[in-house]
């Protein structure tokens, strides 16, 4: 993480102003115990690490495909098929569009 000088470029990025301003602040993320939870889960390792931004970059695609074939392949019998298609797809293309975004994140911070 030091070689990669991610806090660095986190300032640099002015991501934490951004944060801030949606109303995420530093007092809140200790508040809700964000960072003891993301130390449990391996996630400031797996920011330094070369690969990550390449696996989430294959969620978001894999994501961002999933919501057509499921509303292509479900077949429109009932209303209830529609519907379960439509929050499928939209839950799909949020969570896509969210890694691309994080993995764009994350490709930009690791390069020197």
């Amino acid at each position: 993480m030091e070689k990669l000088r991610l806090l660095t470029k986190l300032e640099d990025a002015r991501v934490l102003s951004t944060l801030e301003k949606s109303g995420l602040t530093l007092s809140r993320i200790e508040q809700l115990g964000l960072l003891s939870i993301a130390e449990k889960l391996g996630l400031l390792s797996a920011t330094s690490s070369r690969a990550t931004p390449f696996l989430v970059y294959a969620v978001a695609f894999g994501l961002l495909a999933a919501g057509p074939a499921v509303v292509y392949y479900t077949p429109d019998d009932t209303t209830a098929a529609v519907i379960g298609q439509f929050v499928i797809a939209a839950l799909c293309a949020v969570g896509g569009a969210a890694a691309f975004g994080g993995a764009s994140l994350l490709f930009s911070l690791q390069k020197k």
